[in-house]
C-alpha cells in the first residue's frame, strides 16, 4: 500500500529511556495518527510494564496484541518475514533491531525512515529539519524530523479537538468536580491552589514544600505520581507515603499520592491545576496546552548540555515578559532544575510573577497554535518523499 493513500503502515519503534517521556510521546503520536489520519499502526516497544502505567489496558506480558485498532508489539518478537511499513518512524535515535534494517533493504518496495527527534527550542533545528542521510553501508536513507517552536520545524503533537476539549473541561465546572472527585479528591476550595507535581529526583523539593507548608494565606494541595520524588518527599515529612496511607497534611500543605493517569486524563488534571511541574518532553508539551502555569525540570544529560537547551526554550517562552518577571521565573526554573536547596526562597518572586502576568500562557498557546501539529507535519512529510 502506498503512504498516500489511507490505510498507509506505519511502524513506530520505541524504546523506554526516559522512563514515560518517551513511550508518552510515541503513544500519543500513534493514537493520533490511527485516529486523525487513518494510518495503520504497528508499534514496537521493549518495555511494556512502564507503558502499561500510562495505557492501563495493555498487557505488560503480551508479545502481540491491539489496543484501540493499534498493533502493540515487543521489540525482541520482531519477525524478519514481515513486511516492513511504508512509513518507518525510528524515535529519538532508538536504532532499528538488524533483521528489520534487512527486510527493508531486500523489501520490493521503498519505505520512508525518518528518525523522530526530541524537541528542542533551539535555532539551529530549523536548518537540519527535514535533512537526509544517505547510509554509506546499506542501500537505504534516512530523514531527520525535528519538532520545534517555529513553522520551519515540524511542529508540536495535538489532537484537532484538544482546544475544544479542554475549553469544554474548564467551562463546564461540574463536568471539573465530578473529575476531581473520581480522582479522590474533593473540588478545590476558594481559598484553594492545585498543584500537579511530576520531576525527576530534586534535592530543591523540601525547601518548596515548606515554602507551601508555611503559607498563611493560601491552601496549597500537591499531586503527586506514585514513586516519584518518594525520596524528598520522605525527607520533608520524616516518612514515606504508601499505597495504604497515601496523603498527608502539614500546615497548609496537602500531598497527595495517586496512581499513574492514562494521557486523557493526565490532560485534565493539567487543566485542572493552577501550577503544573513537568519533566522530559511528553508532558512539558501537554502542560502549554494547558494553558496553565508550570515549571519544566528538562532531563538531565552530561557536561550540563540541558542547560543549553532549557535556556533556548525560556528565550523563546520569556521574550514578552517585562524583565523583572522573567527574571524571577528564569531564576527558579533554573533553581528547581538545578535541585537548589534555597527553592523556598525563590518561591516569592516566582509566584508574584505569575500573578502579574496572569493572561500570558492563552497567548503562549495561540502562538503555537499558529503552526502545524507534529502528526499532520509527519504525514505530509512522509507522503512527500515516498518513491
Amino acid at each position: 500500500m502506498s503512504v498516500h493513500q489511507n490505510g498507509a503502515r506505519w511502524d513506530l519503534f520505541c524504546r523506554v529511556i526516559d522512563n514515560l517521556g518517551d513511550i508518552g510521546v510515541c503513544w500519543r503520536l500513534a493514537r493520533c495518527l490511527k485516529r486523525e489520519h487513518g494510518c495503520r499502526i504497528r508499534l514496537w516497544v521493549d518495555d511494556l510494564k512502564t507503558f502499561a502505567r500510562i495505557a492501563h489496558s495493555v498487557d505488560p506480558t503480551a508479545l502481540r496484541q491491539v489496543v484501540g485498532g493499534i498493533e502493540i508489539g515487543l521489540w525482541d518478537d520482531i519477525e524478519a518475514s514481515r513486511l516492513p511499513g511504508d512509513v518507518v518512524v525510528e524515535t529519538f535515535g532508538c536504532g532499528l533491531p538488524e533483521q528489520y534494517l534487512q527486510a527493508m533493504i531486500h523489501s520490493e518496495s521503498r519505505s520512508v525512515w525518518i528518525q523522530l527527534e526530541y524537541l528542542s527550542a533551539e535555532a539551529w533545528i530549523d536548518d537540519f529539519h527535514g535533512r537526509a542521510s544517505p547510509l554509506p553501508q546499506r542501500p537505504l536513507m534516512k530523514y531527520f524530523f525535528f519538532p520545534g517552536f517555529s513553522r520551519r520545524s515540524g511542529g508540536l503533537l495535538r489532537e484537532s479537538d484538544l482546544e475544544r476539549a479542554r475549553d469544554t473541561f474548564v467551562k463546564t465546572p461540574n463536568l471539573r468536580d465530578s473529575w476531581w472527585i473520581r480522582t479522590g479528591l474533593l473540588p478545590p476550595e476558594p481559598n484553594e491552589q492545585r498543584v500537579s507535581l511530576f520531576a525527576y529526583p530534586n534535592a530543591g523539593l523540601p525547601s518548596l514544600l515548606e515554602a507551601w507548608a508555611n503559607d498563611m494565606q493560601q491552601r496549597w494541595t500537591v499531586i503527586v505520581p506514585e514513586d516519584v520524588l518518594a525520596i524528598e518527599i520522605e525527607q520533608f515529612l520524616g516518612y514515606r507515603l504508601t499505597h495504604e496511607a497515601p496523603e498527608a497534611r502539614v500546615g497548609a500543605l496537602h500531598l497527595k499520592r495517586v496512581p499513574f493517569f492514562e494521557q486523557d486524563d493526565y490532560d485534565r488534571l493539567l487543566w485542572a491545576c493552577d501550577l503544573n511541574f513537568v519533566r522530559g518532553e511528553d508532558s512539558f508539551v501537554r502542560a502549554q496546552w494547558a494553558q496553565r502555569p508550570f515549571v519544566w525540570h528538562i532531563y538531565p544529560q552530561a557536561d550540563a548540555a540541558h542547560q543549553i537547551k532549557l535556556d533556548a526554550f525560556l528565550d523563546r517562552y520569556l521574550s514578552a515578559w517585562p524583565d523583572r518577571a522573567a527574571v524571577a521565573v528564569r531564576a527558579f526554573w533554573h533553581g528547581w532544575n538545578s535541585g537548589d536547596s534555597r527553592l523556598g526562597r525563590l518561591w516569592p518572586d516566582y509566584r508574584q510573577a505569575l500573578q502579574s502576568e496572569s493572561a500570558f500562557w492563552p497567548l503562549w498557546a495561540e502562538t503555537l497554535l499558529a503552526q502545524g501539529d507534529l502528526a499532520t507535519e509527519l504525514v505530509a512529510f512522509a507522503r512527500l518523499r515516498a518513491v
